[in-house]
């Protein structure tokens, strides 16, 4: 099973990136369909992969 998984880092600040909204689309035919809308944690990290295939 294919998964997307992220890990956000701050480099200017030297931590995790909290907070940052991360939506994945599929691009069909010009038109984007959106499959999943995950925000990172305090870790920088999703608590469940963006997409699970």
């Amino acid at each position: 099973m294919g998964r997307l998984t992220t890990h956000v880092l701050d480099t200017a600040k030297g931590q995790p990136g909290q907070g940052i909204i991360i939506e994945v689309f599929r691009l069909s035919n010009g038109e984007r369909q959106i499959l999943s809308t995950v925000t990172t944690n305090n870790d920088g990290r999703c608590d469940a992969p963006p997409f699970r295939r």
